[in-house]
């Protein structure tokens, strides 16, 4: 017999546990953990270098979901498959100062998440348009209509 869904879900509050589970994924000092910062705590961090990964559950109606942060550094490269893994969703997060880190989305982030996690829904954020003047943000979002992600 089936357990009620909102059995099932005072239980996997109780344990702690996660009815989500999101990813935020790209290289180093693109933003992922000041991003998360200002989600959850509605202030803003200064670039720090995530070790491994972080992670912080948000109850958002229903569903307690579970954020990963985790590190952009090439060093952890090896540990990526297992934060990515069981994915819901990935937050896929870029510097528009930096197009390699554009770039390394879909040739380093997006391959390891269509192999290990469930992630059907990813989403690109262009970050730091903040530092841009008016007119730097025009040409730099006339350039990102030139680029396509097809997965």
């Amino acid at each position: 017999m089936e357990m009620p869904e909102r059995t099932r879900r005072n239980k996997n509050k109780k344990r702690g546990l996660a009815t989500a589970k999101v990813v935020m994924v790209g290289d180093a000092c693109v933003g992922k953990t000041s991003l998360m910062s200002r989600y959850m705590e509605r202030q803003y961090v200064e670039c720090t270098n995530t070790i491994g990964a972080a992670f912080v559950i948000k109850t958002w109606g229903i569903h307690d979901i579970a954020i990963w942060d985790t590190a952009g550094e090439e060093k952890y490269a090896g540990m990526t498959t297992f934060y990515y893994r069981n994915a819901s969703a990935a937050i896929l997060t870029f510097d528009m100062f930096d197009r390699t880190s554009f770039y390394n989305l879909s040739h380093r982030y997006i391959p390891i998440l269509n192999d290990v996690a469930s992630a059907q829904l990813k989403v690109i954020v262009a970050n730091k348009s903040d530092l841009l003047g008016t007119h730097q943000r025009q040409i730099i979002g006339t350039r990102m209509h030139n680029l396509f992600f097809i997965y």
